[in-house]
């Protein structure tokens, strides 16, 4: 994700105990961000507890739209779309061009290009679905015989539908849409949960000051997280 996206916050505290006892092995890590990042990725404590759901939101989406949701995924990252996206994430989805896309919420690199272009695309179509689900040209119905896979990628339009029509009953429409065993975490707890405050990432890239900079947050971090 940290090499798709210009800001990632960190909402999962068993991930960043694992990133802080991997710093403690600075040649590791150093070698490890490279290989998997081309750089290394600092790690910057930011003491704002201000609570960002919307960003949380838009990390699900992505995450869900590159990965399936599994057991074991909701034990680390906690249940998945809980909150609506931004609104001015979906405003500049459904105006902005590919490249002020690419600029604004991608990594400036050659890494992934047509990832993040295939990313773009898809947020731009379900937006467009959700104006035809709410001119009552389509419905939001998923089929009772799709998978576990399937059901969460007709979630994740309705996520969009219901960030951009139904922002304030949009907790109530998805529990209604997931069933409840796909909030279900692995047999070794039941998932965390993080408003997305804490923590924050670089690169040596980013120091330049080309503003691509990540986040993350935990209560390691001085932000604050439930589990």
């Amino acid at each position: 994700m940290n090499s798709l996206l210009k800001s990632v916050p960190m909402f999962s505290p068993m991930v960043d105990t694992i990133w802080h006892e991997m710093l403690m092995f600075t040649r590791d890590y150093e070698k490890f961000s490279k290989d998997f990042y081309h750089e290394t990725l600092h790690h910057i404590p930011n003491m704002d507890s201000t609570p960002i759901p919307g960003e949380r939101a838009f990390f699900d989406w992505v995450y869900l739209s590159l990965f399936d949701s599994t057991p074991n995924s909701r034990t680390i990252w906690g249940r998945f779309l809980q909150n609506p996206i931004e609104r001015e994430i979906l405003d500049d989805f459904k105006h902005l061009a590919e490249e002020d896309l690419l600029s604004k919420y991608f990594r400036k690199n050659d890494d992934w290009v047509e990832v993040k272009k295939s990313l773009i695309k898809k947020m731009k179509n379900e937006i467009i679905e959700s104006e035809f689900i709410k001119s009552g040209k389509k419905t939001l119905d998923i089929p009772r015989t799709a998978s576990e896979t399937q059901v969460y990628q007709y979630a994740l339009g309705a996520a969009v539908f219901y960030s951009i029509y139904e922002e304030d009953q949009f907790q109530d429409h998805m529990s209604e849409l997931l069933p409840n065993e796909y909030y279900k975490a692995g047999h070794n707890g039941g998932g965390s949960s993080c408003s997305g405050i804490g923590c924050s990432s670089s690169s040596d890239h980013d120091s330049g000051g080309d503003g691509d900079s990540g986040g993350s947050s935990c209560s390691s971090c001085g932000g604050g997280c439930s589990s």
